[in-house]
């Protein structure tokens, strides 16, 4: 089947690299880091992609446009549409705070 160790390398590599492109495709649609997915991927190969297929999505549905914005901003990127933050985080800036509850 393989004839030599350098077979096996070039199939680890070229397995690696398929992984790899693949994890950071699924992170691009996760809002992950494709970089760091990528890589990744490339050295743990099978590992990579199911560790990133697991991952929930780093992103929250705007109720007004249905659009997904990333974890942490208080506004939607795509209509301006502020989403809820409750009232007792005296960290927040006021402008976060809606009458929502």
């Amino acid at each position: 089947m393989f004839r030599s160790l350098d077979d096996v390398l070039t199939l680890m590599v070229v397995a690696g690299i398929i992984c790899g492109i693949v994890s950071g495709a699924i992170a691009w649609e996760k809002h992950r880091s494709v970089f760091g997915w990528l890589v990744f991927g490339f050295f743990f190969s099978g590992l990579g992609l199911v560790a990133i297929s697991v991952i929930p999505k780093n992103a929250k549905t705007c109720p007004k446009c249905g659009e997904l914005s990333t974890y942490g901003t208080g506004t939607c990127e795509y209509c301006g549409y502020v989403f809820y933050v409750p009232k007792d985080k005296p960290d927040r800036p006021k402008e976060f705070i809606t009458d929502e509850e």
